[in-house]
């Protein structure tokens, strides 16, 4: 009777030490994060008549396309040779400098318009 006893709680221990199956399947990563997404905005119809530019908007640099706004990602060139810089800063291609004011907007050959669409003097 000892004998059974221990020969099925032998048989218990061995049967608890089995490995386990182990599933060959990694767990899946966790998830990332999604990169921002950066809505287009409708500017001002100032903005919005030009076809491509640079827009100095709620003290943001912005580009421009189509009548949409998004925030500038980096410096930007443009075709006259000026230089957009990212806070609003403009070189032009003589080397003078110009500070982009609200609503001010360059456009792709370097005229800058203010709100009401006149042209603005950079010159010094």
């Amino acid at each position: 009777m000892k004998n059974s006893v221990f020969l099925v709680f032998a048989f218990f221990i061995v049967m608890s030490c089995k490995p386990m199956p182990v599933d060959a399947t990694p767990p899946p990563p966790p998830p990332q994060p999604s990169p921002a997404v950066v809505t287009p905005v409708v500017v001002d119809n100032f903005a919005a008549s030009a076809d491509r530019g640079v827009l100095m908007k709620n003290g943001t640099v912005m580009t421009v396309q189509n009548g949409e706004s998004v925030p500038m990602s980096n410096d930007m060139t443009l075709e006259n040779g000026d230089k957009v810089m990212m806070n609003g800063d403009v070189i032009h291609k003589d080397g003078s400098k110009t500070k982009m004011q609200e609503g001010t907007m360059i456009n792709q050959n370097g005229t800058m318009t203010d709100k009401s669409v006149k042209k603005v003097d950079t010159s010094k």
